[in-house]
């Protein structure tokens, strides 16, 4: 069971791979988010 889970745990990416990939999808999602809400707060 042990050697099963770090055979699958060696295909997983490092950490700092996952925060990297986290920042670089989520950060603009979350910016253009605000901006939209800033243009739709500016129209009304």
């Amino acid at each position: 069971m042990i050697k099963m889970w770090n055979m699958i745990v060696s295909y997983l990416p490092d950490w700092k791979v996952c925060t990297q990939a986290f920042i670089v999808f989520f950060v603009p999602y979350v910016i253009s988010k605000f901006f939209n809400w800033v243009h739709a707060a500016e129209e009304e």
